[in-house]
């Protein structure tokens, strides 16, 4: 069953870079939302330019990562479920695995402390 985020919630703006197989870095602002708890709840991915391709694939996976998150999914499972490299540790392959690890990040520092 999901678990509705309060109306009014702590967040966290994170700026952050994924590099492509190419070697381009493509700058994303992200916003999480928290839990009153201090549980990562949800999340917005956004793009340089908001009506891009990419821009609008981001909006959708944050929406489903941010779903997930609020039905019992965790960071790591979801993390675990994106394509990562054979080699180099298993890097994420999309903006989508990058943003996973962020939060997977920003869960580690917090633990379960409230914001």
């Amino acid at each position: 069953m999901r678990e509705r985020l309060p109306d009014r919630r702590a967040s966290e703006v994170i700026e952050f870079n994924h590099i492509e197989t190419n070697g381009n870095k493509s700058p994303f602002t992200s916003t999480v939302g928290f839990y009153p708890d201090g549980r990562i709840g949800e999340m917005f991915i956004y793009a340089q330019k908001s009506d891009s391709a990419i821009g609008l694939i981001c909006h959708d996976a944050a929406v489903l990562i941010s779903i997930a998150l609020q039905c019992g999914a965790t960071i790591d499972e979801l993390r675990a479920s994106v394509a990562r490299t054979a080699m180099d540790g298993g890097k994420p392959q999309s903006i989508i695995g990058t943003a996973l690890d962020i939060l997977a990040v920003r869960e580690a520092e917090d633990g379960e402390n409230p914001c």
